[in-house]
């Protein structure tokens, strides 16, 4: 755990919130001794939960931010817009951020020359449309 939130400050927060098992953090000593000897195998266990659906839960705050955001911009509500906007930007950064710093690490590590050529093949039609090209993939 404690490797996870040097490289990650941003989960803290929405670990403290996400479940009761990541209190632990908050107590005298828990960010440098508690988190220093659990693993997030750990918690999840102890939580039933996987890395997925964490994720899938944030995904899911930042679809509901989405949702609130446009109803403010139909009817017209300035303060809602920025309030809810601010929120979906923060959302979307911290779901980029656990993408990148997470998720592509354990992807590069676990996925085949086969599986990155696989997933090569499908992402000229996932998303692309909002850069101008697709960054590299690693190399086999």
């Amino acid at each position: 755990m404690f490797a996870v939130l040097e490289a990650h400050p941003f989960l803290e927060e929405y670990l403290l919130a996400y479940h009761e098992a990541f209190r632990r953090i908050a107590r005298p000593g828990g960010r440098t001794g508690w988190t220093r000897m659990t693993t997030l195998g750990d918690v999840a266990i102890e939580m039933d939960v996987t890395w997925r659906r964490l994720v899938r839960d944030r995904q899911s705050e930042a679809l509901e931010a989405l949702r609130r955001l446009r109803l403010a911009v139909a009817g017209d509500d300035a303060g809602s817009t920025v309030e809810n906007g601010i929120r979906l930007l923060d959302l979307l950064g911290g779901l980029a951020a656990t993408e990148e710093q997470v998720l592509a690490p354990i992807a590069e590590r676990a996925f085949s020359p086969g599986d990155w050529a696989a997933v090569r093949e499908l992402e000229d039609g996932v998303g692309w449309s909002l850069i101008a090209a697709p960054p590299p993939w690693p190399g086999p």
